[in-house]
């Protein structure tokens, strides 16, 4: 008799405590949403200046009707207009001292946001070492103004090139 009372106080004891421990999926899901919702619109970050190149990098996000990011296009603006993606010879340089260039990596972290839906996931690319860390920066500014609504273009200060890290060759 004691050996069934005790086995019926340990099964209620583990059933008690599975569900206590089990995620209550209506709240996660409500959570999950929650987070992931952002205000429909196009959002736009850039560097308020150029680098010492003449680049100013810029991000444009577009939210779609269910609050996902749709389009991203993540490029740079040389002072004479031009974009990096379409500038030929820089492409070529790029390409040849580290691999690639803007061309390759600006759509890779475009797609990327889209398939992640959130700049903090998006890794770095190995030989767009600036390049990356502009992107998270624009991304995060990008998707903090879509949080809000707020669709003014958000002006980011540039990081002063002697503190970035040296040899990189990707600006």
């Amino acid at each position: 008799m004691k050996k069934r009372l005790l086995i019926m106080v340990l099964w209620m004891i583990t059933a008690g405590t599975l569900l206590a421990c089990s995620p209550q999926t209506e709240n996660a899901q409500f959570v999950e949403e929650s987070k992931t919702r952002l205000i429909p619109g196009t959002y736009r970050a850039e560097f308020d200046q150029p680098d010492s190149r003449g680049w100013t990098p810029f991000l444009v996000m577009k939210i779609n009707d269910e609050g996902k990011i749709a389009e991203v296009n993540f490029d740079y603006i040389s002072t004479e207009g031009t974009l990096k993606t379409q500038d030929a010879d820089y492409n070529q340089r790029m390409t040849a001292a580290n691999g690639l260039g803007p061309k390759t990596y600006c759509p890779r972290f475009a797609k990327n946001l889209i398939i992640y839906q959130d700049p903090a996931q998006v890794d770095g690319i190995t030989g767009a070492t600036s390049s990356s860390q502009e992107f998270k920066q624009l991304a995060q500014a990008a998707y903090a103004a879509a949080e809000k609504g707020s669709q003014g273009t958000v002006y980011l200060s540039h990081i002063p090139e002697d503190s970035q890290e040296s040899g990189e060759g990707d600006s």
